[in-house]
């Protein structure tokens, strides 16, 4: 573009009647709990990642955490009661009270790895 032909820019008139429009009212109660939903999720999201935790770790969470209400507690992953500690080793590295629990997850957990490992990388 050549801006530098440019020398003025005047106006002609005024918009036309009535093309004024008002700006709707904002409902600041409503803008703050759209603000406090967002916030809530934001920290949901946040803590779906684990801190300090390698890629098997985050990829054990995130299989568990399809099917079952899973969480992070420093490096484990607590699921149904149980523990699940590093190295995320389904047959090792369960623990837990319940019995059935564990057995649930172990179950879940090493499907869900099977299915992993059956996918193509696509990294």
């Amino acid at each position: 573009t050549k801006t530098n032909i440019i020398r003025e820019v005047v106006a002609t008139g005024g918009p036309p009647a009535g093309a004024i429009e008002e700006l709707p009212g904002v409902d600041f109660s409503e803008l703050e709990a759209k603000a406090k939903r967002l916030e809530e999720d934001a920290a949901q999201n946040a803590a779906r990642y684990g801190v300090g935790v390698t890629e098997q770790a985050q990829d054990c969470y995130d299989a568990l955490s399809k099917t079952m209400q899973a969480e992070w507690e420093g490096e484990d992953i607590k699921c149904m009661g149980c523990k699940i500690s590093k190295p995320y080793d389904p047959m090792k590295s369960i623990s837990g009270t319940d019995q059935k629990a564990v057995e649930r997850v172990r179950k879940v957990l090493q499907a869900e790895l099977g299915r992993m490992q059956k996918k193509p990388s696509s990294k």
